[in-house]
């Protein structure tokens, strides 16, 4: 059985790096190849990487896509789709752009039926990828929230929350943090890994670009610390929901018309936050029960049914970023949402950024 388990991420690695090319039409490319486009990104986005080979690791079946032989690359298509908006006048900077793809439940389904069922069972598990639908999500991301999700906790980007996959299907999560004539947007993309008739792969690259452009077109400013809602795009707050944020707040989001409120990001500094204890469901609430962070003079003590660990915390931006020594938690970053009232009222929350669920949240 633990020899299935550390076979088959390999073979899907190997079954990636030997597939054909997979093509984007984009009639005409040739005529943006003098546009400007400067390359920043970290060398390791470009590279394919699983980051478990064990099947009860939580990075296990989330891989980084690197460029899996998309043509033209990621980063062409960017170049491409800037010219085709601002011509010899586009002018493309870029931090980050970067695909990861979730298989977990796929990966087990198939390890778990081969172990369990045979061949039979295996193709059964697999089948999963194709059965559950997954919908696009856009989410606007925090630069440096996801810049902190790096070495041992860089699988964590790949994580897609059930809100955002409650079929639990194969996802892309496509990641783009870049510059245009001088306006920076970072955006956070979920979308299917299989679709019928589709390079899904590139779609998912292509989309990821049009959100981008959308974020940078909307004019909304949003705060450094939050992702924004999932939604299809990302919408611009209105000025007059923007002049009736109470002073010390930032507007989550508005223009909700399932939602009258207006949800507000609670202002945090160090002061405030030292001497408070949190608590609020973790991950798996039938295996660990709440997890629960306590803060004081800098150090932060965590703990759920389970495990026990300590670390550092700094606040920055509204946001508290816990660094523990566990390799089971290592480094997260939160927000707090405040209370709403209306249809959708709901109670304090705390949200996990970039493209965390939000949680509700006990604050003592």
């Amino acid at each position: 059985m633990k020899r299935l388990f550390v076979v088959l991420l390999p073979l899907v690695l190997a079954a990636c790096a030997s597939a054909p090319p997979l093509r984007v039409d984009v009639p005409d490319i040739a005529r943006s190849a003098g546009a400007p486009v400067r390359d920043e990104r970290p060398a390791s986005e470009t590279k394919r990487e699983a980051f478990s080979l064990l099947i009860t690791s939580d990075a296990y079946g989330i891989f980084r896509n690197g460029e899996m032989n998309l043509e033209p690359s990621p980063l062409r298509l960017l170049q491409h789709r800037a010219f085709e908006r601002a011509g010899a006048a586009s002018n493309v900077v870029v931090r980050h752009f970067v695909t990861y793809q979730n298989l977990q439940s796929q990966l087990r389904g198939t390890v778990l039926g081969g172990v369990l069922l045979g061949p039979i069972g295996a193709v059964l598990g697999s089948n999963v990828m194709s059965q559950h639908g997954v919908d696009m999500h856009v989410n606007a991301v925090d630069p440096a929230a996801f810049e902190a999700l790096a070495g041992d906790n860089e699988w964590k980007r790949g994580v897609v929350s059930a809100a955002e996959n409650p079929k639990k299907g194969a996802t892309f999560v496509t990641y783009l943090d870049a510059e245009f004539q001088g306006r920076r947007a970072a955006v956070r993309v979920v979308a299917p890994v299989a679709v019928e008739g589709r390079n899904a792969y590139g779609d998912a690259v292509d989309a990821t670009i049009q959100q981008w452009f959308k974020l940078l077109d909307s004019g909304q400013a949003l705060p450094a610390a939050v992702a924004a809602p999932a939604a299809v795009a990302a919408a611009p707050v209105p000025a007059a929901a923007a002049a009736e944020a109470p002073r010390g707040r930032t507007t989550l989001s508005a223009a909700n018309a399932a939602a009258p409120g207006t949800e507000y990001v609670r202002h945090l500094e160090a002061r405030t936050v030292d001497g408070t204890e949190w608590t609020f469901p973790s991950s798996n609430p039938q295996t660990f029960r709440d997890t629960r962070l306590v803060f004081r003079g800098g150090k932060v003590e965590a703990s759920n049914q389970r495990d026990h660990t300590s670390g550092t915390y700094t606040v920055a931006d509204d946001k508290v970023c816990v660094d523990l020594r566990s390799n089971a938690w290592g480094r997260t970053c939160y927000v707090v949402i405040d209370a709403t009232t209306g249809a959708n009222a709901h109670g304090l929350q705390v949200m996990a950024v970039p493209g965390g669920d939000r949680l509700p949240l006990v604050l003592r």
